[in-house]
């Protein structure tokens, strides 16, 4: 082997080394990207994680609120809309009595509920008829009235009366005492309490009523 082929074989095996080892450098860059779009990845779901139990953390639970409006606008439709027209269309005296007591009880939660909910949670209820939980009331008290018309027109109005009622008192007990159990407000508290148990002594009279006429 002369000089110049000697000079040649050591360049390329320079060339090779060089190769070698920079093939040793990709692989073991393309292992560090990996690896920190991993971390990065991880860190951005801790992130979001966190984020969202903050913000379940912040969350002002107002159902106690709700629970309580719900029960105004019931007794608000079933007072002003039901009992308005078709209380006096009841023909069994008995039940014109019971429908009075659940009078009575609408007309405290119409007079000192309304007082706590604007007073105790702020709210305008004024105005706020056509939105909202008021909606949602109105919604299920015109289904209320057409099957009390319904029974008014087929001439079983007191069946459908007594029925029907008994199933709304259990939802306004429901909702007060919804109230009783998740509101921090000793005032409200004391308020649903009480409401919930004239209902509870309403309802078992309106459950356990029976009457030949009906």
């Amino acid at each position: 082997m002369d000089k110049m082929a000697y000079l040649q074989q050591i360049a390329g095996d320079g060339n090779n080394a060089n190769h070698k080892t920079g093939g040793g450098n990709n692989f073991l860059s393309k292992i560090f990207n990996v690896v920190t779009l991993a971390i990065v990845g991880v860190a951005i779901l801790l992130i979001i994680g966190v984020s969202a139990l903050t913000k379940e953390f912040n969350k002002v639970d107002t159902r106690d609120r709700d629970l309580m409006e719900q029960s105004y606008w019931q007794a608000e439709y079933l007072s002003k809309q039901t009992f308005q027209k078709y209380a006096n269309e009841v023909k069994n005296s008995d039940l014109r009595n019971l429908t009075a007591s659940l009078k009575s009880t609408l007309n405290e939660i119409l007079g000192n509920g309304k007082k706590l909910l604007e007073s105790e949670y702020k709210v305008k209820l004024s105005g706020s008829e056509k939105t909202g939980i008021a909606a949602t009331e109105k919604t299920t008290n015109e289904k209320l009235n057409v099957k009390l018309e319904d029974g008014r027109l087929s001439g079983t109005l007191d069946r459908v009366f007594l029925r029907e009622i008994t199933l709304q008192i259990a939802y306004l007990r429901a909702y007060n005492s919804g109230v009783v159990e998740r509101t921090k407000n000793v005032k409200v508290q004391q308020f649903a309490k009480k409401i919930t148990e004239n209902l509870e002594n309403i309802y078992q009279q309106f459950h356990d009523f029976k009457s030949p006429t009906i």
